[in-house]
């Protein structure tokens, strides 16, 4: 199986190869970066998708779009490990996977999506605990707050009724029980590091996931198209890709 890799110059793209490389199933096709290199081109077509298997994009939101076009007409599956993605970006991705099937996860760490589930379960059993989100990230980050962060939110708001706090430096006032602050860090080379705090009265509950390398995000994004290889089409999460469902 030929997999197209998008982003392939960046840091996620050169792990996704290496481990195409060494891969009994897979094997790397070819790049796409705004940048070219040894089998990295910087043009996307038809001819190209049509020449593949499959494809995984780590890239950019307008990059990504472009890409799931050609991966439509192409009828191509193809895992988008891409963030920072506006509610137009996520409804055409939604449509798409009407014709092909799509992995679309703002984190591919297994721990990650296990801790999606958990934060679900917890604001179920003690909704009346206020939370707080707090995520770091190394300093070449771009998106601020992390996808992985906003997904969080997005699972604690599916659950009770909150509004999301991005600067309180404006707000002069106690803190709002439904209030939902997140909180980003950058600095140093982090690979990933989220955590979600849950305040009661007289204790609280701390759930936090480190990624110590990084390669845990481009072995679920294969592991993740190992997976579509099993679907026609439709939209799924890396749960989906656990449960094998």
């Amino acid at each position: 199986m030929k997999i197209l890799v998008i982003g392939a110059h960046g840091d996620m793209g050169k792990r996704v190869i290496d481990i195409l490389n060494n891969h009994p199933k897979f094997e790397y096709f070819k790049g796409i970066d705004l940048k070219k290199g040894e089998n990295i081109t910087d043009h996307i077509d038809e001819d190209l998708t049509r020449s593949c298997d499959g494809i995984i994009d780590f890239s950019s939101p307008s990059l990504s779009m472009k890409v799931m076009e050609y991966a439509v007409k192409s009828k191509k599956p193809i895992v988008i490990a891409t963030t920072g993605f506006n509610e137009n970006d996520i409804g055409r991705i939604k449509e798409a996977s009407k014709s092909i099937p799509i992995v679309f996860s703002p984190n591919m760490s297994k721990g990650v999506n296990i801790m999606f589930h958990l934060i679900d379960e917890l604001v179920k059993l003690i909704p009346e605990y206020e939370n707080e989100i707090v995520e770091i990230h190394h300093n070449r980050k771009k998106d601020a707050p992390s996808g992985t962060a906003k997904k969080l939110a997005e699972i604690i708001e599916n659950n009770k009724n909150v509004k999301r706090i991005y600067d309180r430096t404006k707000i002069s006032q106690a803190r709002e029980q439904n209030e939902l602050g997140i909180s980003s860090l950058r600095g140093g080379d982090v690979a990933g590091e989220h955590t979600v705090y849950f305040f009661g009265n007289g204790e609280r509950l701390e759930i936090t996931h480190r990624v110590s390398n990084r390669n845990t995000f481009a072995q679920g994004a294969v592991d993740a198209m190992v997976f579509l290889f099993t679907k026609p089409n439709g939209l799924f999460t890396m749960m989906n890709v656990l449960n094998r469902s």
